[in-house]
Parts: structure tokens; sequence; C-alpha cells
């Protein structure tokens, strides 16, 4: 067992079931245990467009005096950087507890390289802290696509040969793995082989290529819209996630309104599907562009997945008898 931790996550895993624990500064604290599944799904549940500005607010700051490529970069411009970095992740820990603790200590590691006393050391510096942040905007995109296709196969061995293996970045990584004491930091004299992770792609690539292990398939909720795992083989079309006040979940009423609203002719689900399909198009045709090449008719990631959580929310309200169709409609559209 290590005398001391590292900042960083450590992850056991026991099936399907992950035993997680935060280290930040030396402090070990234990996490709620979640699931492969549900770590990959949660993850991509976050708007993330706001943290996208973020990226992008400090990334201004990296620019150099002269312009792109030339000018005088201070010590003091640096270290604004990367204070503000890690005030991100600090304030990002607060709500979500893996992507900030991983973010500072990806931050931490990318700025501790030896000065090699050239000029270059501190754009080298700012690179790597924009680096890092935006490493969560790149795989949550690359998560989506391929979990988004898993849908699209009933069989999960042919999904991950044509969509998960053809994604080679996935398969250059290495995962720090060590034999420690389980749980950590006890007096229970039991060897587990316990994994490390300081860098955000990492620690989800891993979830992923433990999750296509699994065989499990992936499929969105027709009533909520959210990724799940069906717990039969059986067709699926809901989840079991509650979206009443009074405790009803996706399975139990969406069946019903679903097939009155058709019965009533109502488009507007109709309607929903093709914005949805619309928009995800946008994202895809403009997701290879550089940015000089890009239109008003293309989407980014984060615009898509942005609409997408609203428009999901509405759906979830409209189903529900929240909100009316004339909100709804107004809800989706973009």
């Amino acid at each position: 067992m290590p005398t001391t931790y590292k900042n960083g996550i450590y992850v056991m895993l026991d099936g399907n079931t992950v035993h997680r624990y935060l280290c930040h500064h030396g402090a070990l604290s234990p996490l709620t245990d979640t699931t492969v599944d549900e770590e990959l799904i949660s993850m991509l549940a976050t708007n993330s467009s706001n943290y996208e500005y973020i990226c992008d607010y400090i990334s201004t700051l990296s620019e150099l005096e002269g312009g792109e490529n030339f000018g005088i970069i201070s010590e003091e411009q640096v270290s604004e950087v990367i204070d503000k970095a890690l005030e991100v992740a600090a304030a990002i820990m607060e709500n979500d507890d893996i992507m900030g603790e991983l973010l500072y200590a990806d931050i931490l590691n990318m700025t501790n390289i030896p000065d090699d006393g050239t000029a270059n050391f501190f754009l080298q510096l700012m690179n790597n802290v924009n680096d890092a942040l935006k490493a969560p905007l790149y795989f949550r995109e690359l998560l989506f696509r391929i979990l988004h296709k898993c849908e699209q196969y009933d069989d999960v061995q042919k999904w991950f040969a044509e969509c998960v293996l053809t994604e080679t970045e996935l398969f250059r990584r290495s995962y720090q793995m060590e034999y420690i004491n389980h749980p950590i930091g006890s007096a229970e004299m039991r060897l587990s082989e316990t994994y490390f992770f300081n860098r955000f792609d990492d620690y989800y690539a891993f979830m992923l290529l433990h999750f296509t292990q699994l065989g499990k398939p992936i499929r969105s909720c027709q009533c909520c819209g959210r990724f799940f795992v069906p717990k039969t083989k059986k067709i699926t079309l809901y989840c079991d996630r509650v979206i009443t006040s009074d405790g009803k979940t996706c399975k139990q009423i969406a069946p019903k309104l679903i097939q009155k609203l058709k019965k009533q002719q109502d488009t507007l689900l109709a309607e929903y599907d093709r914005v949805k399909n619309r928009n995800y198009k946008r994202f895809e045709r403009g997701e290879w562009k550089l940015p000089g090449e890009k239109t008003e008719k293309d989407m980014s990631f984060e615009q898509y997945t942005a609409w997408l959580i609203q428009a999901q929310a509405a759906r979830r309200a409209y189903l529900c008898g929240e909100i009316s169709g004339e909100e709804f409609a107004k809800a989706i559209s973009k």
C-alpha cells in the first residue's frame, strides 16, 4: 500500500460495480459506489455549454501580445492562466467530484514540467493547461458518438468491432494499476487491483472499454431521451428512471401517454424526433470542419447536447402534462 496518495481518483472494479476514492492534496475520501454504465451515462447528461465558454476564456488569456505565433510571454500571464484553470477545477469539484478532481490533477501534472531555459517553456505551459481543460469536451463528443452508434446494432460484438475498435486512440492509453489494501486506508489485509487516474479522458476511456467487456447494449429511452442499459434482451423502449412527483417511471407512464397522443394525432412528438435528427446531422456535418469553414447551419457538440438536454426535459414535461403543447414546441425549436 502506498504511504502517500496522489491527486486523482482510485478505482476498484467488481463486475459492473465501481468503488471510487477521491484524493485531494493527500486527503482520501470514499465516493458513493456506482456502476460502469451509469458513470458513462451520467457524464453525458451534463450540460457542458457553459464549460466550453470557460475554456475559450482561458484560451484567450493564453494569447500572445504580438499575434498567434509570436510575442512576449510574462510569468504573470502564465500564472494567471494556471490559477484560473485551477479555480475552474475547484469550482467544478463542488458539484462534480470526479470531473473536478481529474481536471485539478491533470492541470497540476501538465504544469509540472522542467524548465528547459528556452522561450518556448512558458508557451508550452499554457498550451498544456488548455489541453487539460479541453480534454473533457473532446472525450464527451467521442463517447456520445460511440454510444449513439450502439443503438443501431442488435449485435453488441459487431458494434464493438465496427465502432469501438476503430477508435485506435482508446487503445493507445496506459492505465496505472497497483495492488493495495482493500478498502483503501483500512487495516483489513486483502490485496485488490486498484487503478489510479489523474486525467479525465483516461478515466472515462477505461470505463468505456470495461463497459464493452460486459457485453451490454445501450439504448435511448423513448420517453426521457437519456441513454440506459436494458435489463433483459427483449426490445425495451423505456427506462426505469423516476420522472413524476409521485414516483412514476418512464416505463410506467410513457406507453399509455404516447399511445393516447398518437390517437389524438398529436404531431409534436414526431416534430421532436424530426428536429432531433436534423440537429444531430448539423453536429455531424460540422464535426470535422475547421473553425473558418463552419456556418450557422452547423452545430458544435456542446450546442447540440445543450439543446438535447433542454428538449428532453421539455418532452418529459409535456408527456406528464406539466407544460402545454405551445411551450413544448417553443422548447424544441432551433
